[in-house]
């Protein structure tokens, strides 16, 4: 069952006739384990990328193609999300960006048609996500939460307490940095 459907079970659940303290709990209950469900999105740039860290306004720009060159470097940005339809894009423009994935297609529509700027490169899949961020210096883009006993990935901590997403059949070079996100 989606979460989505989950949830609105749940909150019709708990507006019926139960004692209000009893309902309470359970719908405090039962939101924080399907919350626990959503799989947390990371940023990820490319390995020559020093940034450590990177607010949301900064994100929107940059998902926005508003911002076209890293601060700390001046390297140009190159943008690369999921397909549209992906479950972990619209994960990531809704909790991240705070925006709706049209509302994102709309705006990179815009600045492709008006020739200001070129649209982000779209993926398919997670391993291909990985791939091109790594081969693309200043590439930035979003990735799901890796867990210790994921199949394909590993998260490699590094001397300066960062840390990185890894193919598990890696070559040379498939590797890219997360970011921190403030506010």
């Amino acid at each position: 069952m989606k979460i989505s459907k989950t949830l609105k079970f749940a909150a019709s659940w708990c507006i019926r006739g139960f004692s209000t303290q009893s309902s309470l709990l359970l719908c405090v209950l039962m939101f924080s384990l399907l919350s626990q469900n959503c799989k947390a999105v990371e940023i990820i740039v490319n390995n020559s990328n020093e940034t450590k860290q990177i607010n949301k306004r900064e994100l929107r720009a940059i998902f926005g193609i508003k911002l076209s060159k890293w601060n700390n470097s001046g390297k140009n940005i190159t943008v690369v999300v999921f397909s549209k339809k992906n479950r972990i894009h619209n994960d990531f423009c809704k909790s991240i960006l705070r925006v709706f994935p049209h509302q994102l297609s709309a705006a990179w529509d815009r600045i492709t048609y008006t020739g200001s700027g070129q649209a982000p490169i779209m993926v398919e899949s997670a391993e291909e996500m990985i791939k091109t961020v790594s081969t693309i210096p200043g590439a930035i883009g979003y990735f799901r939460d890796v867990t210790e006993n994921d199949p394909l990935f590993k998260i490699v901590k590094e001397s300066d307490g960062r840390k990185n997403i890894v193919l598990k059949t890696k070559k040379d070079g498939e590797s890219v940095k997360i970011v921190n996100i403030g506010d």
